[in-house]
C-alpha cells in the first residue's frame, strides 16, 4: 500500500493531474474515450444567447435573481417542463420566443429556413 501511494505521489508532478487521475481510476470505465461538448457540459435542455442576453437584462433592471440555463442551476422546471427564466421571489417565469428560437415542430415546419440562423427549423432542436 504505501509503495503504491509513493509511486502515485511522484507519478503526477501537479494537482490538476493527480485530481485526474483520481478521477479517471474511480469514475471512468477502462478503455473508453470522453466526448466532452465543445463549450463544455451545460445544465439545460435548449437556450439561445440571445435569451441569456434578454434575462439578464430583465434581472439586472428589475434588481431581482432569475434562473436560467447559464446561472449555475440550469433552467427551472414546472411540471416536467423548461422555462427560459425563473424569479424565485416573484414566481414568475420568463419565456423568450421559444418557438422562433428553439424551432418547435408545432409551430415551424422543420423544412423552414430560421432567418437570422440560416439552418433549419429541425436543426434547431
Amino acid at each position: 500500500m504505501l509503495m503504491k501511494l509513493f509511486f502515485f505521489l511522484f507519478r503526477y508532478v501537479t494537482i490538476a493531474s493527480a485530481c485526474m487521475a483520481t478521477y479517471r481510476s474511480g469514475h471512468i470505465q477502462p478503455n473508453t474515450i470522453a466526448m466532452v461538448p465543445t463549450h463544455g457540459y451545460v445544465n439545460s435542455t435548449n437556450y439561445s444567447p440571445d435569451s441569456i442576453r434578454w434575462l439578464d437584462f430583465v434581472a439586472a433592471s428589475e434588481d431581482i435573481a432569475i434562473q436560467h440555463a447559464l446561472n449555475g442551476s440550469g433552467e427551472h422546471r414546472i411540471a416536467g417542463i423548461s422555462v427560459d427564466g425563473f424569479c424565485q421571489a416573484t414566481q414568475t417565469i420568463y419565456q423568450f420566443q421559444g418557438c422562433f428560437f428553439h424551432g418547435c415542430s408545432s409551430c415551424y415546419d422543420g423544412d423552414v429556413i430560421h432567418p437570422l440562423k440560416g439552418v433549419s427549423m429541425a436543426t434547431l432542436k
